[in-house]
């Protein structure tokens, strides 16, 4: 699976690809790099950041041309207004951060699980 992880912090995207090493991972940690990686790169599934310097999350969402299939969001706002946007742009789940990096692996897996493979 290619996975992107978008997250403003080094330490959670270092632990997150540390533990998912068995994917192909790219990195970043801007909005606007966010939004780059989405069409270069092109994953199957990607972690974000609502709050991403740059360009928040959810704005990178409604920008890009291109959408992954399986879409975690991490946030520290989770008001029904924050949660009916990234619904709306194409967020499958989100997390209340803070949070532990196993229940971050734990909700990837749960998408992965449901997710059509665009694998093969």
């Amino acid at each position: 699976m290619k996975l992107l992880i978008a997250v403003k912090s080094e330490i959670i995207a270092d632990a997150l690809a540390a533990s998912l090493s068995m994917h192909d991972i790219h990195t970043c940690d801007t909005g606007t790099d966010a939004l780059a990686m989405l069409e270069i790169y092109r994953p199957d599934a990607l972690i974000i950041d609502l709050t991403l310097p740059g360009m928040d999350g959810l704005t990178v969402l409604r920008k890009t041309g291109f959408r992954p299939h399986r879409i975690l969001a991490l946030t520290t706002l989770a008001t029904p207004a924050v949660l009916q946007a990234a619904a709306d742009a194409g967020v499958q789940d989100m997390i209340l951060i803070p949070c532990t990096i196993r229940h971050i692996i734990e909700r990837l897996n749960a998408l992965t699980e449901k997710a059509p493979s665009t694998e093969g």
